[in-house]
């Protein structure tokens, strides 16, 4: 019964060792002079560089490209609050200015994959009435 020894790692900072799975580094595909660093010493690392990089701002979804979906939620969504405000105003008989309304909003969608899916004859007449 052979017990396969496990492959060590050395930080070329201080001159530690890890483990290679320890440490996420695969000795096969590494098998140039890549430089390595424990993690110890590389958030050592990153904690200095990141004194040196201003923060980055912050993108708001206004700031993001709209697609097709997202135009459509954000139409939809603002006239369904359209037709709110236009009932309250009815119930509340009060002029639509008067009626509190939501802040500005925007809609995006950041994950999404444009596909068109072929849909089989049957299920097409299936839900043709509901869109």
């Amino acid at each position: 019964d052979a017990i396969n020894e496990e492959g060590w790692v050395c930080c070329d900072i201080c001159d530690g060792w890890v483990h290679q799975v320890c440490a996420l580094f695969n000795g096969r595909i590494n098998k140039t002079n890549n430089s390595y660093s424990c993690p110890k010493c590389h958030l050592e690392d990153r904690k200095k560089k990141a004194s040196l990089v201003p923060p980055l701002k912050t993108k708001k979804a206004e700031d993001l490209a709209k697609s097709g979906l997202s135009t459509a939620l954000e139409d939809g969504v603002k006239r369904q609050l359209d037709e709110l405000y236009a009932a309250v105003a009815k119930a509340d008989d009060v002029e639509l200015d008067a009626v509190p309304k939501a802040l500005p909003f925007h809609i995006r969608v950041v994950s999404n994959v444009d596909k068109k899916h072929a849909v089989r004859t049957e299920m097409a007449e299936r839900f043709k009435d509901t869109g």
